[in-house]
């Protein structure tokens, strides 16, 4: 998984997006579709389409309640590690 939590919570929308792909393909982390998800949604508030492509994707094959769920991480992470950085 390299650095790429790290770049995530630091607010970078590519390293959000391949987190989000990591946990869709099982790649190097256990599958979770909620982390999918919700690091795909953090992508695409930062501008990231192939976020919008995941959340899409998982849509089709999440039961209501995990996407409910996953919504919910999503808002939080989208407060957290999205916006602005670089004065901070």
């Amino acid at each position: 998984m390299r650095g790429e939590p790290a770049a995530a919570r630091r607010g970078s929308g590519a390293a959000q997006l391949n987190l989000a792909q990591m946990y869709l393909d099982g790649r190097g982390v256990p599958p979770d579709p909620v982390e999918a998800h919700a690091w795909a949604d953090a992508a695409a508030a930062n501008g990231e389409p192939g976020g919008e492509r995941i959340i899409d994707r998982l849509a089709t094959v999440m039961p209501k309640t995990q996407r409910e769920h996953a919504r919910s991480l999503a808002a939080r992470y989208v407060e957290l590690y999205v916006g602005d950085f670089s004065s901070s």
